[in-house]
This record gives structure tokens, sequence and C-alpha cells, in this order.
């Protein structure tokens, strides 16, 4: 809406007044999401990465895996694809180290492969296709386990662009 912007800045300053520290990270992944998509890159990836470390510290795991999303989301759109493979990496670790539920899900998408596929587009972009491919792959099997038919398509495309990037 044309007030979004308005109500997420509210948002934010009742849960810091509230000192609520599981609601705060939503509002800046809000937040982030909104000067993104307007083209505020630096203040897109600041809210994003606020997100993200307030939920390391929150030690909410659930909630840091999902905030991987926006913050990788960030860094592609700046160009920042090491940025994106680090976090990616983190957050995939996190799943696989603490058996999460691979049918997590941000937005309606599976957060899990999701992130395999950030992860593997930064690869790609830093040149390594290997391993690029394997990452994707791994999401595009986890996103057909649990039907996530978006997921599977963008992954598909992903290694379709990848096999062009090797000729």
């Amino acid at each position: 809406p044309h007030d979004s912007l308005e109500l997420l800045e509210r948002a934010e300053t009742l849960a810091q007044e509230l000192g609520d520290r599981m609601a705060l990270p939503q509002f800046h992944r809000g937040l982030s999401l909104y000067h993104t998509f307007k083209g505020d890159l630096a203040l897109g990836v600041q809210y994003a990465e606020q997100c993200f470390n307030e939920a390391e510290q929150g030690e909410d795991i659930d909630l840091v895996v999902k905030s991987a999303d926006q913050i990788c989301f960030a860094y592609v759109m700046q160009g920042n694809m090491q940025g994106s493979a680090n976090v990616s990496r983190r957050a995939i670790d996190l799943f696989e180290r603490h058996a999460l539920d691979r049918s997590l899900t941000t937005g309606g998408l599976n957060v899990y492969a999701l992130l395999l596929q950030w992860h593997g587009s930064a690869l790609a972009f830093l040149g390594h296709l290997e391993d690029a491919k394997a990452a994707v792959e791994r999401g595009i099997l986890n996103a057909h386990q649990f039907n996530d038919w978006f997921q599977l398509g963008m992954g598909m495309m992903q290694l379709c662009i990848i096999n062009l990037f090797e000729g």
C-alpha cells in the first residue's frame, strides 16, 4: 500500500519501545524489502544485515535462516556475490547442523531450496561453476520433495544459466 513505509517505521518504533526482540527483525526485514525494491540498495542492505544480526543474537534459528534469504537478495541486488555466498553458506550450515525442517517456508517459498539456489547463483557469478551446479541441484531436489513448484522452476532456470556460463 501507499503508506507501507510509514506503517513499517511505526511498527519498528513500537517494537523498539516495547523491547520486542522477536518482532523487530521482522520489521527490519520488511523495511529491507521496501528499500531494496524502491532502489535504495544501501539502506535495503543495512536493514537486511540488521535483521540477520538481530535474529542471530536472539538465537532464533528459524528466523536466522529466513532472514538469510532477505540479506542474500539485498546483496545480489547490490552486486555483492561474495556476501550472498557467505551468508547463504552460514544459513545452509545452520539448517544442516541443527537438522532443521527442510519444509520450512518464508513468503510461501521453501527456505532450504531458496538458500541453496542463492548460494549456487552467487558461486556461479564468482566462477565456481561445479560447486554452483551442485548447490542448485540440491535446491531443486528439495523443492521437488516439498512440491514448491516456483523454486523448482527457478532452480531449473538457474541450472540452465550456469550451463550457459560453462559454454
